[in-house]
């Protein structure tokens, strides 16, 4: 959408009334939209006006993923009723588009605002926390479902946080709320107490059972959607490798282990190159306000000015908002102007043009992993195929096997920094894919560190 954007000529908004005319050049292509709908961040408390954002993905023969977010209509409400508004907002391409329900959670806001019991040095709460204090979220989400997809047969994606799992199935399946959410499971790995300053850094052994734990409670009842990265948090290679295999070989085996998952994978922009966290040299190159909030939480709970920059460089979703690296050009080929944010230094080794031309890259791995998943002949287990943990004695290792009816695969990930040695209990029928281009394999297996293996039993 950057580029596509770029060259219009028309400066006005992508408003409701013009985007059929800007995107029907692309009609010979088989386009396909996904809607993100930011409503659940509104409150209505005056009859004003809305804007409805919505983010338009454009996919097609030999076309790049281009995002960008385009104001769809203003209308005057009559008064502050969420569900109306949906009624008010009919979207022109629902019947044909994914909708992603961005932070919709908060939909149902508390206009009492009542007082919370402080958590920070500041003296105050954190808003997250005024999402239990209101009755009614589920009577506004099944509205939502009832008057607007379900009568159009739209795809869902929910933004969701906060749920137990015992609320998973009112979310997803056939009777849930949306036809799948993200699982954000692992993300709240890197909590701190009291902020980002005592934050800890994400340990393995917890990231694996957060997984396990996640497509054990969804495997009965729906699908949920697996990431390792997005737009709200930091960059995956960074943050759930240990330091030792944060290299091209532990962002492939990361790749790995997320996408042959049960349920739904998302790939943010830059993850199939492998884009990591900047290397951030002052607070000022930062856009985002709550990570300048954070740094000053970091100073006033007494770390230096270096480590409180370390601390926030770590965790701030801008690490996933730095532009695009496309080749080695000036800005790294995203634009001709001047970024939003600044650029990853290490563009000139990591960017897309340098990776299409490497069969051993992470992107043209990424292409296979994709293509194994896809496959005619996997398609269907890796889809709707079981996931079973084994080999649970160790530690540093992932491993899992997706089952359905007669058919078994094995997914393998070494997360530590030695070998790793396993018997399988009969001979395997394949090797379909390896991240260090190994080309057989047997009963017994020697893992090296960061290797990756998709085995067919």
């Amino acid at each position: 959408m950057n580029r596509f954007y770029k060259n219009r000529t028309d400066p006005r908004p992508l408003r409701s009334v013009n985007i059929r005319k800007q995107l029907i050049p692309h009609k010979n292509c088989p386009v396909r939209f996904c809607l993100d709908h930011l409503t659940g961040f509104f409150v209505i408390l005056h009859s004003r006006f809305m804007g409805i954002f919505y983010k338009i993905s454009l996919y097609g023969p030999g076309k790049r993923l281009y995002a960008g977010f385009l104001v769809i209509g203003y209308k005057t409400v009559s008064k502050p009723d969420p569900p109306q508004l949906f009624k008010q907002f009919p979207c022109p391409f629902i019947c044909r588009c994914a909708v992603r329900d961005n932070g919709i959670i908060n939909i149902k806001k508390n206009l009492d605002f009542p007082m919370l019991e402080p958590d920070g040095l500041d003296g105050l709460a954190f808003c997250t926390k005024t999402l239990g204090t209101k009755d009614g979220v589920s009577e506004m989400l099944g509205e939502l479902k009832r008057e607007t997809f379900d009568k159009h047969g739209a795809f869902t994606v929910g933004e969701v946080f906060n749920i137990t799992d015992d609320d998973l199935s009112d979310f997803i399946g056939e009777n849930g709320y949306f036809s799948t959410i993200f699982d954000f499971s692992t993300e709240l790995l890197s909590a701190g107490e009291h902020g980002w300053y005592d934050a800890p850094d994400v340990a393995f052994p917890a990231w694996k059972k957060a997984i396990f734990h996640a497509q054990d409670q969804a495997y009965s009842c729906g699908f949920e959607s697996n990431i390792i990265e997005n737009h709200d948090e930091p960059r995956g290679a960074s943050r759930y490798l240990p330091v030792y295999a944060r290299n091209s070989c532990g962002t492939k085996m990361l790749g790995t282990m997320s996408l042959l998952l049960r349920g739904l994978p998302f790939i943010f922009q830059g993850q199939e190159i492998g884009m990591t966290n900047t290397n951030w040299q002052s607070v000022d190159e930062f856009d985002d306000l709550n990570t300048v909030d954070q740094y000053h939480l970091a100073l006033k709970a007494g770390l230096s000015e270096k480590d409180a920059l370390d601390k926030i460089g770590r965790l701030s979703r801008d690490n996933a908002r730095t532009p695009m690296q496309w080749n080695t050009c000036s800005n790294a080929g995203f634009t001709t102007g001047i970024p939003w944010l600044r650029l990853n230094d290490n563009y000139p080794d990591v960017n897309v043009a340098a990776q299409e031309k490497d069969t051993d890259s992470v992107l043209n791995y990424y292409k296979k992993l994709i293509a194994l998943r896809k496959s005619d002949t996997y398609k269907d287990i890796f889809t709707y195929g079981k996931t079973i943990p084994v080999f649970p004695e160790k530690e540093m290792l992932m491993a899992y096997c997706r089952e359905k009816d007669d058919k078994r695969i094995l997914v393998l990930g070494n997360f530590g920094e030695k070998k790793e040695a396993l018997h399988l209990s009969a001979e395997p029928k394949k090797l379909l894919l390896s991240n260090m281009n190994r080309t057989e394999i047997g009963q017994d297996i020697i893992l090296a560190p960061q290797e990756s293996a998709v085995v067919l039993l």
